[in-house]
């Protein structure tokens, strides 16, 4: 998935885009994040922001979690998700782009 699709990093989270035909959404957090309770709030937090931005457009999705996520507030996840998906989705896929 990661070789053949787009990125965007942040300073909490990286989104990895792939076009195709159905919108599907993975969430990421690595041990890095924190323990246990804090890398499922990290990934329900990012699940709620996606779920809220709605973006209908077809195209298979991954975020990840950065350390320090547990910290940021909603706001600012929010605002610089919907920064990251208009980036990634304005962006035309080169032949042969790898992330």
């Amino acid at each position: 998935m990661f070789g053949k699709g787009e990125a965007f990093h942040t300073k909490f989270f990286v989104v990895f885009f792939r076009k195709a035909e159905t919108t599907r959404a993975g969430f990421i957090a690595s041990k890095k994040v924190g323990k246990a309770t804090v890398r499922n709030r990290a990934k329900r937090r990012l699940k709620a922001l996606f779920r809220e931005l709605s973006y209908s457009r077809g195209g298979d999705f991954v975020l990840v979690a950065r350390a320090g996520i547990e910290d940021a507030d909603y706001n600012r996840l929010k605002k610089d998700l919907d920064f990251a998906l208009k980036k990634l989705l304005a962006k035309k896929p080169k032949k042969g782009n790898k992330c």
